[in-house]
């Protein structure tokens, strides 16, 4: 865990120091009324930034998950096409 937590710090770190796009996002819904360059130095916005990555990635764990999934009308229907009563 602790490893991952470093992760996001150097991942962060990155994104802030190279001011990409990404921290621009986290500024408007994390500091709406804040300049980037304003904040981008402060452990807040940071830890802001650690916060939506993880959550980023969890999105997209969830979402992932569910597209490989089969809905249950999916495999009804499967089953119907081969025969087999439901």
């Amino acid at each position: 865990m602790k490893g991952d937590m470093m992760d996001y710090e150097k991942k962060a770190k990155q994104l802030i120091e190279k001011d990409d796009p990404y921290i621009y996002d986290v500024a408007v819904n994390m500091f709406p009324a804040q300049i980037v360059g304003n904040v981008k130095h402060t452990t807040r916005f940071r830890e802001a930034v650690i916060r939506q990555l993880k959550e980023d990635e969890r999105l997209d764990r969830e979402w992932k998950r569910r597209k490989s999934s089969r809905s249950l009308s999916e495999v009804i229907t499967e089953e119907r096409k081969k025969g087999i009563v439901v």
